[in-house]
């Protein structure tokens, strides 16, 4: 009998250990989902939906306390070394201090941003592999991408599927308009003017095409550097080759060029990583110095060109004039920054004064030196442990300014994925909204980049 006992208990433990891993997949996937739509959700802005982008906070704050306290039940542990222990308390003190300090908008700081990094923090923590989240994370918005791209292709271009209802839908500066709502995956709410010729965006459930590209960007950033990041791979279509090419599909119809600019820049490097494998990638990689230069002066075109087009609103750019903007407000308090969430300090110094178009540089300014480093600080170290690394391996002295760079673009998948991030977030005002202080939180913390790929 005691073998049949002992193997009882031991059916009945692995029972309740799939159960409770099913249970913590749930909710992992109601967060990632909650972050993923919260990023300018269209949802909030339709008028046919009693919804507000605090209860979409509130949901997310508890599914958080909710997903730690079955994690702790469940004996998770804290999965991080002292190292990055040690940098999550930093980084709790730096947002803690800010908050102390800062005196805008300090109720809507303190539930919206600093109780949810917290959370975040300790939830990401509860991790054993960081990178699992992530894949969550793409999959939530490959699913989003998915029935966008349905809608968007049978609704919008080829009007074969009516709409469900018309939406009252107000974002920004815009008055209140009517849309066409599509089953609430897909609003038709944006569209670029090309002479006569109207060209339809997709903006998934988002208000706005440039939130979707955000979330698209961000999703298909970590699936080629986080989530898998293999160099060589095979030639078989397989699930991340879908995600892919779902992802790059959606973003190439949300015709932002923020996308294309990002997709420019993936392309780059994935050409430098995989420059073995092919004879004219070969060359470039003997002449990369002169590759990178070609790259970066059609990037430099490409941001230009971005920054100059005022999509019908004059002349004199507007993203140029928030840039700048914002960048004389964080001269004026470099330190503690003008406050959170403090537009109208901003708009002291603008000349378009509208909704702000820039994130990362009004993050700055937001929250000045202070707040900024929670950014800074982290990304910093990654860049630094990769030099100390650098310089443990001997590179011949001929090929050492070329294989610096290929080295970097070929093993430093988080650092790259960091600084992707941060390409998109300088475009897009997205400083409130949780998928930011989601990033800032997992580089924190992560300290599984490097491993083996998931599949």
């Amino acid at each position: 009998m005691e073998p049949n006992i002992i193997n009882s208990k031991f059916n009945n433990t692995s029972l309740l250990s799939r159960i409770s891993n099913i249970i913590k997949d749930v909710l992992d996937y109601l967060i990632v989902f909650i972050i993923a739509v919260t990023t300018g959700c269209g949802w909030v802005y339709d008028y046919n939906l009693d919804l507000t982008n605090a209860d979409l906070y509130t949901y997310l704050q508890n599914m958080l306390i909710v997903c730690v306290i079955v994690r702790l039940v469940s004996f998770d542990k804290l999965n991080s070394s002292k190292k990055y222990i040690g940098r999550a308390i930093v980084a709790i003190l730096i947002i803690v201090t800010y908050s102390f300090y800062n005196t805008v908008r300090v109720e809507n700081f303190n539930k919206g941003q600093l109780y949810i990094f917290l959370w975040m923090l300790l939830w990401i923590l509860l991790h054993d592999d960081k990178r699992t989240i992530w894949n969550k994370y793409v999959n939530v918005v490959v699913f989003l991408a998915v029935m966008s791209l349905f809608f968007y292709v049978f609704g919008s271009i080829l009007n074969i599927i009516p709409e469900y209802n018309s939406a009252k839908r107000i974002w920004g500066e815009w008055k209140p308009d009517i849309i066409r709502n599509f089953y609430y995956f897909y609003y038709e709410s944006h569209y670029v003017r090309i002479g006569s010729t109207i060209l339809w965006r997709n903006v998934g459930c988002f208000a706005e095409g440039p939130m979707f590209n955000f979330a698209l960007c961000s999703a298909f950033g970590a699936e080629m550097f986080i989530v898998h990041n293999e160099r060589t791979g095979n030639r078989k279509i397989d699930s991340h080759t879908l995600k892919r090419t779902v992802l790059i599909v959606a973003i190439l119809s949300t015709l932002s060029t923020t996308g294309l600019i990002f997709l420019c820049v993936v392309g780059a490097i994935c050409t430098i990583r995989n420059a073995d494998r092919f004879r004219v990638t070969r060359f470039l990689k003997r002449h990369l110095k002169l590759f990178v230069t070609i790259v970066f002066a059609l990037l430099v075109v490409a941001v230009l060109s971005k920054l100059l087009s005022s999509n019908g609103r004059g002349s004199l750019n507007v993203r140029t004039d928030h840039l700048f903007a914002s960048l004389e407000a964080f001269l004026r308090k470099p330190i503690m920054g003008c406050g959170w969430d403090n537009s109208k300090y901003i708009y002291k110094f603008m000349e378009h004064k509208q909704g702000l178009s820039v994130g990362l540089p009004s993050f700055l300014a937001y929250g000045g030196l202070l707040l900024s480093s929670i950014i800074f600080i982290p990304i910093m170290q990654d860049i630094c442990e990769l030099e100390a690394e650098k310089k443990n391996h001997s590179v011949r002295s001929e090929e050492k300014n070329n294989n610096n760079i290929v080295s970097f673009l070929t093993h430093q998948n988080k650092v790259i994925f960091e600084l992707l991030f941060l390409l998109i977030f300088f475009f897009t005002m997205v400083n409130a909204y949780p998928i930011v202080w989601f990033f800032i939180a997992y580089i924190t913390v992560d300290d599984s980049a490097e491993k083996v790929n998931i599949d």
